[in-house]
C-alpha cells in the first residue's frame, strides 16, 4: 500500500509541470494571435475590416488575369455583405429594383398588356383600357411572334415582359399573328405609364356575397380596394370574401390602409419592434370603417399568402372581425425598410 502511494505521488509531481507548460504555451499563442491577426468579432474596430475589403478590391483589380468590371465587383461585395443576414435583407439593383419601384409607384413603363403562354405561344390575354396597346388595336388572343427584332419562340414570360417594358416614351414594335384574320400585323407602340391593377376583380353574386381579389399591396391597392368596397355596398352586399391567395405581400402602409376600412376607429392593429427605437411603432385604425360589423367577412389564404397578406388576415382574425379560410400561410412576420443608395440601387433591410 505504501508503495502504491509513493508511485501516485511521483506521477502527480511529474504531470503538474507539463500541464503548466501547456497552459503557458496556450496563453502565448493566444496573445500572439491577438497581436498579429484580425479576429472576426463585433468587439473589433470595423475600420480594420473596411481596410481589408479595400485592399482586397485593389489587389483583384491590379492582379487578376483578365480585365474586371469594377462596379459589378463592388455590387457583388455588397450582396455578399447581406448573405449572413436574414433572406429578406437584400441589395436591389436592375430588375429587382424595377419591381420594387413598380410596387412603390404603382406604375411602370410599358404598353399595357397582360401576356401568357398558350400552347407554348406568347399570347395577349388582355389589353388594359386606355393603354397604348388598347388604343392601337391589339386584341385578346393575338399571338406575339416578335418583340422588336427578337423572335419569341421558346421565350419565357419573364424575358418577354422584360423586353416589352422600358423607358417612358421609347418605342417597341410587336409583330403579332391574329388567328381570326389569319394575318400578321406589326404594331409600333410608345411606352407609357401603365397603372398597375392589383385589385383586378370584384363583384356580388345572387346571394349578396361580395368578392374582392387582391394580388399585391402596391401604392394604389388600398384606394382601389375602397372603390371596390363602395361598389359592393351599392349593390347591397350582405357578406364579404377577400381573396389573398397567392398574394406575397407588398407595402405595409397599404395593408394598414385596407384594415382602416374594415375595423373600428382607434383599435390597435399592429405593433412593430426592432433593435433601434424608430423601428418600434404602434399602428391604430384611424378612420370609421366602410363595412359595418353586421356584414360578416371571410379571408381566403394559402401557402403563398405572405407578409402584408398575413398582417391583414391575422389582424382581422385577432379582432374577431373575419374568419380565415384555406391553408397555412407562408409565415413571414418581418418588416423591411428601404434605403436608396443612388438612382439605380436600393438596400432593403429587415428592421
Amino acid at each position: 500500500m505504501q508503495l502504491m502511494k509513493k508511485w501516485l505521488i511521483f506521477i502527480l509531481i511529474s504531470i503538474i509541470p507539463v500541464v503548466g507548460q501547456v497552459k503557458k504555451k496556450e496563453s502565448k499563442s493566444k496573445s500572439y494571435k491577438k497581436k498579429n491577426e484580425i479576429e472576426f468579432s463585433n468587439n473589433q474596430n470595423t475600420q480594420a475590416y473596411l481596410d481589408m475589403l479595400e485592399d482586397a478590391f485593389y489587389r483583384v483589380r491590379e492582379s487578376y488575369v483578365d480585365s474586371v468590371n469594377e462596379s459589378e465587383i463592388i455590387k457583388s461585395g455588397i450582396k455578399g455583405m447581406m448573405k449572413p443576414l436574414d433572406p429578406y435583407t437584400r441589395f436591389l439593383s436592375g430588375s429587382s429594383k424595377n419591381r420594387l419601384d413598380m410596387l412603390r409607384t404603382g406604375k411602370y413603363g410599358g404598353v399595357g398588356i397582360q401576356i401568357g403562354l398558350r400552347r407554348d405561344t406568347l399570347t395577349v390575354l388582355t389589353p388594359f383600357e386606355d393603354s397604348p396597346a388598347y388604343s392601337e388595336g391589339i386584341h385578346s388572343g393575338d399571338q406575339i411572334l416578335m418583340i422588336d427584332s427578337v423572335k419569341t419562340k421558346g421565350m419565357s414570360l419573364k424575358d418577354a415582359s422584360k423586353l416589352i417594358k422600358g423607358e417612358l416614351g421609347s418605342i417597341v414594335v410587336l409583330t403579332i399573328y391574329r388567328p381570326s384574320s389569319r394575318g400578321k400585323i406589326s404594331f409600333e407602340l410608345t411606352r407609357a405609364n401603365i397603372i398597375i391593377k392589383h385589385v383586378p376583380y370584384w363583384g356580388v353574386d345572387e346571394n349578396g356575397i361580395g368578392y374582392v381579389r387582391i394580388t399585391k399591396f402596391s401604392k394604389n391597392t388600398a384606394k382601389d380596394f375602397g372603390t371596390a368596397l363602395q361598389d359592393l355596398l351599392d349593390d347591397d352586399m350582405k357578406g364579404l370574401v377577400i381573396d389573398l391567395r397567392g398574394n406575397s405581400g407588398g407595402l405595409l402602409s397599404n395593408s394598414i390602409n385596407i384594415l382602416d376600412k374594415l375595423t373600428e376607429r382607434g383599435v390597435n392593429l399592429l405593433n412593430t419592434k426592432g433593435r433601434i427605437p424608430k423601428s418600434n411603432k404602434e399602428m391604430n385604425s384611424r378612420r370609421a370603417p366602410m363595412v359595418g360589423n353586421e356584414i360578416p367577412i371571410a379571408v381566403l389564404i394559402n401557402r403563398s399568402s405572405a407578409s402584408a397578406s398575413e398582417i391583414v388576415s391575422g389582424v382581422l382574425q385577432d379582432l374577431d372581425r373575419a374568419v380565415i379560410v384555406g391553408e397555412k400561410s407562408f409565415g413571414k412576420g418581418l418588416v423591411q425598410s428601404m434605403y436608396n443608395l443612388n438612382d439605380t440601387t436600393t438596400l432593403k433591410v429587415t428592421t
